[in-house]
């Protein structure tokens, strides 16, 4: 099964540029959550958007879908996550 939740968007002008830019905005989740660790494994483009697919640290896999605007900043991102067996 997946689990999926949207997240706000904490981007000053709703862009992220360069490398960077991106690193910052992973490197704020890594502190919020200590002891993440991401392989990722796919980075697929669409006309309007990406999607990250990656395993986190509990051996789980995980997506991140990023939704542009007309204007190409973000317009939103969902988090997909494989559910734990219960």
């Amino acid at each position: 099964g997946v689990q999926t939740c949207a997240l706000p968007i904490y981007i000053a002008d709703g862009k992220l540029t360069g490398k960077t830019a991106l690193e910052n905005h992973f490197r704020k989740a890594f502190e919020e959550i200590p002891g993440m660790n991401l392989d990722f494994k796919h980075f697929l483009i669409g006309n309007d958007g990406v999607l990250l697919v990656y395993k986190r640290e509990t051996g789980r896999m995980s997506a991140d879908f990023v939704l542009f605007n007309e204007e190409g900043k973000v317009k939103e991102v969902r988090v997909f996550n494989e559910e734990y067996d219960q």
